[in-house]
This record gives structure tokens, C-alpha cells and sequence, in this order.
């Protein structure tokens, strides 16, 4: 057989080889995005027939934590934390304020309800949980007052539980250079404003 035909056979060969490994490829990674979106449908499914403890207490065991803060924050007004407490021990409640703790809580929604939901704790659960609303003041103050300013009968309480911890005396951040922020801000409204003021004026009576 002549030198080029055997040449044309194995060209055959390659191209065959890679049009089969191709489409097994492909074949592959479609059955892989099929059985992940199954999984995912069953999950939430599964999901949808447990209590809101249940459901927050699985997912923070999941390890893709972070997509799930909303869903989780969301679900606080509706826990019965003494129910929690029965189901999973005393640490239940502590293991979900610490990973709320540990979390980005950037959107408002999510800071108005930390706020809301504050004086549903006591002892170690509150020391746990003032550090949720710490984060997100330190994170984005002008962002905090104005989800504050939503609900100003609370700016009290919050300007307590940032003393309890001792913001402004770690030496990080200053109260007289928030204070002007706050004055001088543009993003604020005066009435928000006037919330970020008493809320400096509240922190800095605990201190005296």
C-alpha cells in the first residue's frame, strides 16, 4: 500500500479519536450539570419541608456558606430559639450567632433584621450576636445609619451594644472624626443625620 494512503488512514484515525473524545467530553459535562441541578432541585425541595431551625442550622454546615447569609438572616424573625435550644442544645443558638458572626452583612434588608431581632438574647448569645451588629457598623457606618434611621427607637440599644464592645476604645476607630463624617455627609438626610448624632451621643453617655 502506497506510502500516502497510509498517511490518509492514520489522519482518519486522529480525527475520529478527537470527534469521539469530543462529544464524550461534552456528553460528560452535560450529565454532570444535569445531576448538580437535580441535586440542587432536591435540596431545596428537601429544604422547604424543615423548620426555619432546621433550615438554618443546615446550612451552615454546607460549605458554600456565604451564598446562603441572606437566606439565613432572613429566617431569624421566624426561629423559635427555644425550640432551637431543645432540638440542638445549648449551643445551637451560639453555633448560628457565630457563623452570622463570621459572614459579609452587607445588604440592608439583612442589617435591619440583625437590628430588629436584638433583644431576643442575653448573656453569651447577646455578646455573640453585638458582634454581628459591630461587623456591620464598622463595615459600612453611613450604610448602618441609614438602615438605623428606619427604625430610630432602636438607636439606643445599638449604641449600647456597640459600647459594650468597645468600639470607639480600641483605638481604630475615633468618635469625634465619625461624628463629623456624620455631620458632614452627603449621603445622610438631616433626619439621618440626627439618628447617627444620637447614636455617638447615646455610645459616648455609657462611656462616662
Amino acid at each position: 500500500m502506497k506510502r500516502w494512503v497510509w498517511i490518509l488512514i492514520g489522519i482518519v484515525i486522529i480525527v475520529a479519536v478527537v470527534v469521539i473524545s469530543l462529544s464524550y467530553i461534552k456528553h460528560n459535562s452535560m450529565f454532570k450539570n444535569d445531576v448538580e441541578e437535580k441535586e440542587n432541585i432536591e435540596e431545596t425541595k428537601d429544604l422547604d419541608k424543615l423548620s426555619p431551625e432546621e433550615i438554618v442550622m443546615e446550612i451552615i454546615t454546607l460549605e458554600n456558606q456565604e451564598e446562603n447569609v441572606t437566606k439565613v438572616v432572613g429566617l431569624l424573625p421566624d426561629i423559635d430559639f427555644n425550640n432551637l435550644k431543645n432540638t440542638y442544645g445549648e449551643s445551637g443558638v451560639l453555633n448560628l450567632l457565630d457563623w452570622i458572626s463570621k459572614q459579609e452583612i452587607e445588604k440592608e434588608e439583612d442589617i435591619l433584621i440583625l437590628i430588629e431581632i436584638g433583644e431576643k438574647f442575653e448573656g453569651k448569645e447577646y455578646t455573640k450576636y453585638i458582634e454581628s451588629i459591630a461587623n456591620a457598623y464598622v463595615k459600612d457606618k453611613i450604610k448602618f445609619i441609614k438602615v438605623l434611621s428606619k427604625i430610630p427607637d432602636k438607636t439606643q440599644y445599638i449604641a449600647y451594644a456597640l459600647n459594650d464592645l468597645r468600639i470607639y476604645d480600641r483605638g481604630v476607630h475615633n468618635i469625634y472624626d465619625d461624628l463629623n463624617m456624620i455631620i458632614n455627609s452627603e449621603e445622610l438626610t438631616n433626619e439621618e443625620k440626627r439618628v447617627g448624632i444620637d447614636l455617638i451621643n447615646f455610645y459616648a453617655e455609657c462611656s462616662t
